[in-house]
């Protein structure tokens, strides 16, 4: 038991920088997608995202194997690129990469494919990317492949990292907030809406003429019927 303990902590210790090092294929491409996609971004607009970091599905896995929990794993994962995040970007991105599939034999780790994006901050910072995973992709696209899901899904979230142009950035940020978090009005019920058509049908509309009032009849007296002898 003590063995056992003290090789976890030094796994623990080491996970870090195991981090720099790919571990099967699908690492090898999201470390390729990361590169091209930060050399594709620092030659444009920067004002927004200085770099892209995709988190590995396989290296999340690494580390909550070793007991670390998924914010310790994705702080030490960003920690290893020199990334410091915000907390809500750490608990987002660790909420996403730990999202759960049923598969044909048993619940399994997936990702909730997503990118954080540096909306509100003024500096430029890091978009982190968490990516589809590579054997349990949630999402059902009729007519594509496996592999072409991947390459869609993937690139869908990797164009929020890139776009600093149709972003919210240049919105003051109070009113972004107060869209962002205002309740939407609920659709009215089905009576209430037939009720507010009656009562619609029943207005005049602004811009006829109003109805002048009928004149009134004088009464009629009508006379008693004399009796039959």
């Amino acid at each position: 038991m003590l063995i056992r303990r003290a090789l976890i902590a030094d796994a623990r210790i080491q996970f870090a920088a195991a981090n720099l090092l790919p571990e099967n294929a699908y690492s090898l491409r999201l470390d390729s997608m990361q590169q091209s996609l930060t050399l594709r971004l620092q030659m444009g607009d920067t004002s927004m995202h200085n770099r892209v970091v995709v988190l590995d599905p396989r290296k999340f896995d690494v580390g909550m194997a070793l007991g670390l929990g998924p914010q310790m794993t994705i702080r030490l994962m960003l920690g290893a690129q020199h990334v410091t995040a915000d907390s809500d970007v750490i608990e987002g991105a660790a909420e996403n990469m730990a999202g759960s599939y049923n598969s044909p034999y048993g619940r399994i780790f997936t990702q909730k494919p997503s990118a954080f994006t540096n909306v509100l901050g003024r500096q430029a910072q890091a978009c982190v990317l968490v990516p589809s995973s590579d054997h349990a992709i949630p999402y059902a696209i009729a007519g594509l492949t496996h592999a072409q899901k991947l390459t869609f899904i993937n690139k869908h979230e990797s164009w929020h990292c890139l776009d600093a142009r149709y972003s919210f950035r240049d919105i003051d940020q109070k009113e972004l907030e107060w869209g962002m978090n205002s309740p939407i009005p609920a659709a009215p019920l089905e009576s209430a809406g037939a009720d507010a058509s009656a009562a619609a049908a029943t207005e005049t509309p602004p811009d006829s003429p109003a109805a002048e009032p009928e004149p009134e009849l004088p009464p009629v007296e009508v006379a008693a019927p004399e009796a039959v002898p």
